[in-house]
């Protein structure tokens, strides 16, 4: 009896013990790891671009994929800052703030400021590879499919307008291909990353960016260059 007894209580402490070895959820480990990242600055540039089909895919790049070089700034946890010269004529600026965004256009003194209409829009740096908080915080995450190197995650944001799939590395939690979803939750355009850089903190970002049209067509490419991760970053620039 009394071995019996103590065989129980073995288990029981075995089965406690392998409780909290349970795997953490994507949002934790996605959340553990990228809390790491608080600036990010790269120069995107255009290998390729077919303006027709950009034009009709998304419009926050039918102007900066048709900028041969496009500077990027990132803060966590909302701020963004693209700035590059589309077709080689006006400086464009467009800035995310949190809930709202800013276009700016100097030399024509271009000015335009609002809110977004939806959580949708204003994760614009995962489509660079980065994931910043506010996508762990506005979707919630389901990991749909499962193999040895990749997560097939569907995220559908909190205010229920357009949501996205993603896939990632299991192993360092780099993004691997990004979907974006029209309002009937069909694909309107997809993102494929790879040739990664690893920075010391751990965070792995991709520093080429394909972007496809539904029917498969390559209508983008871009390379990031002059990558630099948590190098001080003014606030002005995040600033209408």
């Amino acid at each position: 009896m009394y071995n019996y007894i103590t065989a129980m209580r073995k288990l029981a402490i075995f089965l406690l013990f392998c409780l909290f070895l349970l795997p953490q959820s994507i949002k934790e480990r996605l959340e553990e790891r990228w809390s790491s990242l608080k600036t990010y600055s790269a120069t995107l540039v255009v290998k390729q671009a077919k303006t027709s089909k950009l034009t009709k895919l998304d419009p926050d790049y039918k102007y900066f994929f048709n900028a041969k070089k496009t500077q990027i700034y990132f803060r966590a946890p909302h701020s963004l800052r693209l700035e590059g010269t589309p077709y080689g004529m006006l400086r464009v600026v467009y800035i995310i703030n949190s809930n709202r965004y800013f276009v700016w256009v100097p030399g024509i003194g271009y000015k335009k400021e609002d809110n977004f209409k939806g959580i949708d829009r204003k994760t614009l740096s995962l489509d660079f590879g980065i994931i910043a908080p506010d996508f762990w915080n506005d979707y919630d995450l389901r990991v749909v499919e499962e193999t040895k190197n990749s997560l097939k995650i569907e995220a559908i944001p909190k205010d229920n307008t357009r949501k996205r799939i993603i896939w990632i590395n299991p192993n360092d939690l780099s993004l691997q291909k990004s979907w974006k979803l029209n309002s009937l939750g069909k694909l309107n355009v997809s993102y494929v990353y790879d040739n990664y850089f690893k920075d010391q903190s751990g965070v792995v970002i991709p520093r080429r960016i394909k972007m496809f049209a539904p029917d498969g067509e390559l209508v983008a490419e871009g390379e990031l260059q002059n990558i630099k991760i948590n190098s001080p970053l003014p606030e002005k620039l995040f600033s209408p």
